[in-house]
């Protein structure tokens, strides 16, 4: 009896210890929900949740979960591809990018585009499948149990009932929403914040979020005694804290598919507040006046993610530069005097046939038929002192002045008249 006793004990115990470890085991689980990291290789990491069929572990590489093999699920921001397996104790491997036919649209597998920050395609469980690899087929004995095992990361058109989809929020890096597994998995939330149920849990993405360019602009810059220049100008953003825009490039063309390049600056490293770039027209650049553009930017962030290219508005260059205003005068500065006539001859180069002059000279008279707005007038000073000379030449594109100092106008000289002596 005693020794019934003692086994009996041992035995209560052996209940206990088990229980106590299955607590230990679940109370662990449960923790790691909040705890999970991805491996290496993998940069997608942490739980989803079904009601159906509990935790969805998507990388875990020490755990001993999914019979003790390294898995996770990794996103390739090129491609915008998911790829590899997620984890369920109770229905197995759940791989992310099967092969088709799929059981309907979209035509893919699981895919993230960051732009939008929506998710789409198909993901499937792969219970049943040979070797785990999904490759079972689309029909109703594909999986075990007549379960086809597909799971929609996204409603489309083709779907009744309720709304739904998985989304990833850039800056706080974390999917959230609800993908659908059928009758077998049931909903499948993503985030905690979208279920409701206060347990704290999340998908999330460590990948580096490529920047995005907006607000494109262009716009010529005229200057006078200067080279044309046209100005591109965009918006840099980045939802990462930290992440500048450490260079760009650049390309203008002269057809919309880019394959007649006029400019290619390359990639050019550039201090994290330039925002835009300078390109002179002739003589200076492939730039030519009176011609239309096409041209496009893509920036990278201090990780080297690229933007891609966004295009900006097509733009047509001036039809030639404002014009280059110079003039002469006779007689020369030294031998100006009062009330004698000076020719001011125009020098400019207009770049077209519109051309006009306006001169503003101090103190001074017009003469022989000339006025303010002649190309070459005549003058005569009616006072003496220091006069200058201002004029102002206008073709198609705008208006350039040039001012010059005339030098000092002097008393002339008094009239000797020889007279006969007496």
């Amino acid at each position: 009896m005693q020794n019934f006793s003692k086994h009996a004990f041992a035995f209560a115990l052996g209940i206990c210890m088990v229980a106590a470890s299955i607590f230990i085991i679940w109370q662990t689980h449960s923790n790691k929900v909040k705890e999970a990291h991805a491996s290496a290789t993998d940069n997608v990491s942490g739980f989803a949740w079904s009601e159906n069929i509990g935790w969805i572990s998507f990388n875990d590489t020490d755990s001993g979960a999914g019979g003790g093999q390294s898995y996770g699920v990794n996103y390739t921001v090129a491609t915008e591809q998911l790829t590899g397996y997620a984890w369920s104790e109770n229905i197995g491997w759940i791989k992310f990018d099967p092969v088709g036919p799929y059981p309907g649209a979209p035509n893919n597998s699981a895919k993230l585009n960051l732009s939008s920050e929506e998710t789409s395609g198909w993901a499937r469980a792969c219970a049943g499948s040979p070797n785990g690899d999904c490759t079972g087929g689309v029909g109703p004995n594909a999986n075990s149990g007549g379960w086809d095992g597909w799971i929609k990361l996204a409603k489309d058109s083709s779907d009744g009932g309720a709304s739904y989809g998985v989304i990833f929020t850039k800056v706080t890096k974390e999917f959230s929403g609800w993908a659908w597994g059928g009758d077998v998995v049931g909903w499948i939330s993503f985030n905690s914040q979208t279920d409701g149920s206060g347990v704290q849990y999340a998908v999330k993405g460590s990948f580096n979020t490529p920047p995005t360019v907006s607000d494109l602009s262009t716009n010529t810059v005229s200057v006078c005694a200067s080279p044309t220049y046209q100005q591109f100008s965009w918006n840099f953003s980045d939802a990462e804290d930290g992440s500048t825009q450490t260079s760009y490039q650049l390309q203008v063309a002269t057809d919309s598919d880019f394959s007649t390049l006029i400019i290619d600056t390359g990639v050019v490293t550039t201090p994290s507040t330039s925002r835009s770039i300078m390109v002179s027209l002739p003589p200076t650049s492939n730039l030519q006046f009176n011609t239309s553009y096409f041209w496009r930017v893509q920036a990278f962030d201090s990780l080297a993610a690229s933007s891609g290219w966004a295009n900006g508005p097509n733009f047509t260059t001036p039809q030639n530069p404002l014009p280059s205003v110079n003039f002469t005068w006779q007689p020369s500065i030294a031998n100006i005097s009062e009330n004698e006539y000076v020719f001011f001859t125009d020098a400019t180069n207009f770049y077209s046939s519109t051309q006009g002059w306006l001169w503003v000279i101090t103190n001074a008279t017009y003469q022989n038929g000339t006025n303010n707005t002649s190309q070459n007038p005549v003058v005569t000073f009616n006072t003496i002192g220091d006069q200058t000379a201002t004029l102002t030449a206008t073709n198609n594109v705008g208006s350039c002045s040039v001012e010059k100092s005339l030098g000092t106008i002097k008393t002339p000289l008094p009239q000797f008249k020889e007279v006969k002596p007496q």
